[in-house]
């Protein structure tokens, strides 16, 4: 006979819930990590860096993206000491949602999605949201890994 020990996953914990300017800590695949969302803007363009390689080298390049109509990129600057812009749009995909509830008092979930369809850098989170979202009483990123959920109140 063989005896498993199983946790349950279908319960969805609250863990913590954090502020802007404040770390969030979190275990991602048996480490631990810690990210701290600074400050944030809505842009109707953004300015992001990617990079180019060839066989023998690497060289960064300036890039620039314009929301379209209807949208805008929500610029969120963060401090992590394993996460680069991808990483964070990645892990961001993966197991985040943002939620918010607008000036009629009407809530929304929107998923993140990278605005630039291409790897970028620095300790930027972009991402395009409706543009209503730039007057919402309220904005938070909520995660969820495996059954614990956390939320980071930007506003």
């Amino acid at each position: 006979k063989i005896k498993l020990k199983l946790n349950d996953m279908s319960k969805i914990e609250k863990q913590k819930t954090v502020s802007l300017g404040e770390p969030l800590e979190f275990v991602l695949e048996k480490e631990p990590e810690k990210i701290t969302f600074d400050e944030y803007q809505f842009l109707d363009e953004a300015d992001y860096i990617y990079r180019v390689c060839t066989s023998s080298t690497c060289s960064s390049n300036p890039g620039k993206y314009k929301a379209k109509e209807g949208y805008k990129i929500l610029k969120i600057s963060f401090a992590s000491t394993n996460f680069e812009g991808k990483d964070m749009i990645d892990f961001s995909t993966k197991y985040g949602k943002i939620n918010y509830i607008d000036n009629e008092n009407k809530q929304s979930v929107v998923e993140f999605k990278n605005p630039f369809n291409r790897v970028y850098y620095g300790k930027y989170l972009y991402t395009l949201v409706p543009a209503k979202m730039e007057t919402a009483k309220s904005i938070e990123l909520t995660y969820t890994i495996r059954n614990k959920n956390y939320t980071y109140k930007i506003r």
